[in-house]
């Protein structure tokens, strides 16, 4: 009985749709159109540009600190920009061919500055409570019970504890763990999930991205205003 009901999870998460699935099979469609790749290529550091959109009115800040991840700042339909994870926001990137740009705003140049601050801020780190000291207690309890994944979890653990680093989709499939496999005791079935979900190289990414380095330049690429 629970092995079924363990399938059925299994199942179900298969069958789950990745968040990023479309922008992924979007790339492999334009990934051999040599022309968009070297127009994109040639797009300069710090452009600047607004756009007409049925995404919400905002600015969006693209930037990137040495070889680490990108960073997105955003204040769309909000008061204070902030920082944003590419699940909520590359969606406001998305456009047509045939689009152009529109004129700036009159308020563009502060807002530009407001939300520039935030690109590369150090923020504080968050307390170890909701979903964040959820997943701490299940990668806690999956390395207690395997002691293969120990080393797993506990790099997984400082992406959270020290670096805030996982985003919250993330988190959440982590805590998934316990109702999938942990409760039911499947204790090598959920390693090898976290495996899936949190990669080594991954975190070895994310460490990057939010420690950087003090030599490394922090770059803005692109920011948007959309209107």
């Amino acid at each position: 009985m629970l092995q079924s009901h363990s399938n059925a999870l299994r199942e179900e998460r298969n069958n789950e749709k990745s968040w990023d699935a479309d922008y992924r099979n979007f790339w492999n469609k334009i990934k051999h159109d040599h022309q968009v790749i070297d127009n994109a290529l040639n797009i300069k550091q710090r452009s600047f540009l607004s756009r007409k959109t049925n995404a919400g009115n905002g600015m969006v800040l693209f930037g990137k600190r040495g070889r680490g991840l990108p960073v997105f700042v955003s204040d769309i339909n909000q008061e204070e920009p902030k920082r944003v994870s590419a699940e909520d926001i590359l969606h406001a990137f998305k456009s047509d061919k045939e689009e152009e740009a529109v004129k700036r705003s009159t308020s563009f140049k502060e807002k530009f500055e407001k939300a520039k601050m935030k690109l590369f801020q150090q923020d504080q780190l968050p307390d170890n409570k909701g979903r964040r000291g959820d997943a701490i207690n299940t990668l806690n309890l999956l390395a207690d019970e395997n002691p293969a994944s120990k080393t797993h979890c506990r790099d997984a653990r400082k992406i959270i504890t020290d670096l805030d680093g996982f985003p919250e989709g993330t988190l959440k499939r982590i805590n998934d763990l316990t109702k999938t496999y942990l409760k039911n005791k499947e204790y090598d079935l959920a390693y090898k999930e976290l495996k899936l979900i949190a990669p080594i190289d991954y975190m070895e990414a994310l460490q990057v991205r939010v420690q950087g380095k003090a030599d490394e330049p922090e770059v803005l690429l692109i920011a948007e205003e959309l209107i």
